[in-house]
């Protein structure tokens, strides 16, 4: 067989890359039963058949739409992670990352919840699963390892019945649950909007890290002032994106 040329690596992931920004455009117009393999072939210069090369089904290319948004939030996950700041400090720049990404791709939160249903991921193939779930598992170990480096230090301990694995789950609960609320507008997400939202959640979470007993508490540090800090130095690319530069409209 002959191998494949870094030139042809290319036009290959650039086609693929056209075919999603197809199918993203189609999903949020006309949602996901108005995406059909025949639509996005239509929509392009390629045949339908070099589509197929790319896709198995529609179900298929759900899956690769989600795994790129999935390694932006990836990538806002782990250049929070890597700053030179305490556990609990990197763990509330690690949140500050989470609602950025909530805040510039709210498609995300359209698409997620179409893979949920055991029916449609049954129909993907195996190998965009395996893709998906990769990148998804980098994500809540991005979180977990901050959790266990505070433990290590002894800024974080637990009873016999806690642990690292405990406290981040029950973090991205509240973070799927908020962005749930979020993409079906309905309730809170009405009653008070984004803002209210991301608030609550910011609220709810130093509360659950403050009961876990993680230090510095939010009593003894001010963590606001550092989400402002992170918006005007290591998140300042996003934050001009969503006009929060001015630490006055930064999100609490």
């Amino acid at each position: 067989m002959t191998p494949i040329s870094d030139r042809k690596r290319r036009e290959i992931a650039e086609r693929e890359e056209t075919f999603l920004d197809l199918a993203l455009r189609i999903v949020l117009e006309q949602g996901y039963v108005g995406l059909t393999m025949d639509k996005l072939a239509e929509a392009t210069e390629f045949s339908k058949g070099t589509l197929y090369l790319h896709f198995k089904n529609k179900e298929d290319v759900i899956c690769a739409l989600l795994r790129r948004l999935q390694m932006v939030r990836l990538d806002l996950f782990q250049r929070a992670s890597q700053l030179e700041l305490p556990p609990r400090q990197r763990i509330t720049a690690l949140g500050l990352a989470a609602e950025l990404f909530v805040r510039l791709y709210p498609e995300n939160a359209r698409i997620e919840p179409i893979l949920k249903a055991s029916s449609i991921r049954e129909k993907a193939s195996q190998e965009r699963c395996d893709a998906l779930d990769e990148v998804e598992l980098q994500c809540f170990a991005a979180v977990l390892e901050i959790a266990q480096d505070g433990q290590a230090r002894g800024d974080l301990t637990f009873s016999d019945r806690g642990s690292p694995e405990h406290m981040v789950t029950g973090l991205w609960s509240m973070h799927v649950g908020v962005n749930l609320i979020s993409s079906v507008g309905c309730g809170p997400s009405q009653a008070g909007g984004e803002a209210f939202l991301q608030d609550t959640l910011y609220e709810n979470g130093a509360r659950l890290l403050d009961g876990y007993g993680w230090r510095p508490l939010s009593n003894e540090f001010d963590y606001r002032a550092l989400r402002e800090e992170l918006l005007r130095t290591q998140f300042a690319t996003e934050a001009k994106q969503l006009k929060l530069a001015d630490s006055s409209t930064a999100p609490n």
